[in-house]
């Protein structure tokens, strides 16, 4: 019996393949199945969704621990939290569509701005909400020893404030239906922010919260963190600038793009935070052994390498396989759509169902 049970274990290589293949085929059949046609019909709604049932993966799975699945057996907790992440997916976005009729910005006619303007908090709720539970470890809810689920709420809460101040500063003046002076053009605050995100992705997800791990205290971590990401991730942003424009985009596409391509580090960050996602969930953050110098270098080499090669790809080949636009003959796609659909199926079958039927030999 135990020689059995051994058999269907896999190793971490084996296991992170077999995660990485099952999450791509699933991505690949919703994109086909719902996803294209969706688009067809009402640009922009497929996206507001898909956004949104990230986000609340963030609320269930992270802010809440996953709470209380984790006390059932799979695929069962799995069925369960995904059902109650696609009912507040649809509570939420319909609940904004709604507000739509109050405030011209979120309305989904087909002239207006809504799926946009509703989509788009998410680029900072998953921030927002996101950084609370990895670089700033719950701080300082645990601290003060409240548990589950009140750690969540609380989060959620604190989430909704980080989100609104950002959201309301950056972005709503691109989208306000009266006029309001932007501090960053829509492109730039979508490319810049992604950058951010990038940044604290790496540093949670690969480097092992390095360099806020330097810091001893839990508070100054935590502060560190949550302030340190725009800095990184600013620095982000001017060098995936400098990729596109000598390297990535062709002079072409540059051209065709003209301003819009500072939305572009977004493009090619989301593939990076996938990459990143799963070298940690699929891979388990190979390599686990060696120093911490020695292991940030080689899963940076990695990630950064395997990112650009999925981003050149992407807009060589694979954006037009999926029937995106074309930005010229041999260049388009739009990465953020597909990327951010893997990334969603990617958490949903890792968080939600721990890879079921997988099983990592321990």
């Amino acid at each position: 019996m135990e020689e059995k049970k051994r058999s269907f274990e896999l190793g971490t290589f084996t296991y992170g393949i077999s995660n990485t293949i099952i999450i791509f085929v699933l991505s690949v059949a919703v994109w086909f199945l719902w996803g294209l046609k969706i688009e067809a019909l009402f640009p922009g709604m497929f996206g507001a969704y898909l956004f949104w049932a990230i986000l609340c993966i963030v609320f269930l799975g992270f802010c809440g621990e996953s709470w209380p699945f984790t006390k059932l057996p799979q695929p069962q907790a799995g069925i369960l939290a995904l059902i109650v992440t696609l009912t507040l997916d649809v509570i939420v976005v319909n609940a904004l569509s709604a507000y739509g009729t109050v405030i011209p910005t979120f309305s989904t006619a087909p002239s207006g701005t809504g799926w946009t303007a509703i989509a788009m908090i998410v680029l900072f709720g998953f921030y927002g909400y996101g950084v609370q539970t990895n670089n700033m470890d719950h701080w300082p809810w645990k601290d003060i020893g409240i548990n589950q689920p009140y750690v969540g709420i609380i989060e959620i809460f604190v989430g909704t404030f980080i989100t609104g101040i950002l959201y309301f500063l950056l972005m709503y003046p691109n989208l306000a239906s009266y006029a309001i002076q932007p501090i960053l053009p829509l492109s730039t605050v979508v490319g810049w922010f992604y950058s951010v995100i990038v940044f604290w992705l790496a540093s949670a997800l690969i480097w092992e919260n390095w360099p806020w791990s330097i810091f001893h205290s839990r508070a100054v971590k935590a502060i560190a963190a949550f302030v340190g990401n725009f800095l990184g991730g600013t620095l982000v942003y001017y060098f995936f600038m400098y990729l596109l424009q000598n390297f990535l985009v062709p002079a072409d596409a540059q051209k065709a793009l003209g301003d819009g391509i500072t939305l572009w580090p977004a493009q090619l960050g989301v593939c990076l935070a996938g990459v990143f996602l799963v070298m940690l969930l699929c891979f388990q953050g190979w390599p686990i052994t060696g120093s911490l110098s020695t292991r940030l270098i080689i899963r940076t080499i990695i990630g950064f390498a395997i990112g650009l090669i999925v981003f050149y790809i992407y807009t060589r080949w694979f954006g037009f396989v999926l029937k995106e636009a074309p930005v010229t003959k041999d260049f388009g796609g739009n990465p953020l759509m597909f990327m951010d659909l893997f990334n969603c199926v990617l958490l949903i079958y890792t968080v939600y169902f721990a890879s079921w039927p997988l099983k990592l030999r321990k």
